[in-house]
């Protein structure tokens, strides 16, 4: 057995002894599974503590609170509801594609 192998299974044994839903190993279960939604909160509250170092960013960091709790949300709803969850999540991705490609709001 590869390390890489006991390392998902060990960790997978923790989640499901947590309560969570295991780790999927096969891509295509993917779709189902909170964690990529959960990745991507974690990641925007990350992006929004490394923002909050300069003032200026400060507008765009309330923003990126918002969309890493709607994130968190959608990983929620992901592990509660297998049926409609994974709409949720794509709906919330395609919200923050399309409002990261948006002009900065600019005062004239």
């Amino acid at each position: 057995m590869s390390e890489g192998k006991r390392f998902s299974e060990n960790v997978n044994a923790i989640l499901i002894g947590r309560g969570l839903p295991a780790i999927e190993t096969d891509i295509s279960k993917l779709g189902v599974s909170p964690y990529p939604a959960w990745t991507c909160s974690a990641s925007s509250f990350a992006a929004t503590i490394a923002s909050m170092r300069t003032p200026t960013a400060w507008p765009p960091s309330f923003a990126l609170v918002g969309l890493a709790g709607m994130f968190g949300l959608a990983g929620y709803s992901t592990m509660t509801d297998q049926e409609h969850g994974p709409s949720v999540a794509t709906g919330q991705l395609k919200l923050a594609c399309i409002s990261s490609h948006l002009p900065a709001n600019k005062i004239y």
